[in-house]
């Protein structure tokens, strides 16, 4: 697992790649945490380059989703590949996030 930040207008960018598991959750929920505590900008998690999503991925991006709503600020899901999808879909998290297909959707 990967992860880079980035910016593109009023939005900080974290793309990942490789499994988004029980393994590499900690340290992206940790880079979420710290992000959530001072930013006051739209997050857009680029996940075209995510290959794999477990359950403590998805505990991951909820509790990122929940901050960034409590602030008053929106967490933008992009680029999912089908299976990931999929995953998002069967947790019935696909109609509770904001999922767009590329990050030029995501930033419009």
């Amino acid at each position: 697992m990967t992860y880079t930040w980035t910016t593109a207008g009023d939005c900080d960018i974290l793309a990942v790649n490789g499994n988004l598991d029980s393994n590499s959750a900690p340290a992206v929920g940790q880079q979420l945490d710290e992000y959530g505590s001072g930013s006051p900008r739209t997050l857009v998690l680029d996940c075209s380059g995510l290959e794999y999503i477990s359950s403590a991925g998805l505990r991951v991006v909820i509790k990122a989703n929940q901050k960034q709503a409590a602030a008053g600020r929106k967490l933008i899901l992009c680029g999912l590949q089908e299976y990931v999808r999929e995953v998002f879909d069967m947790a019935g998290l696909g109609k509770l996030l904001d999922i767009r297909p590329n990050r030029q959707a995501a930033l419009s």
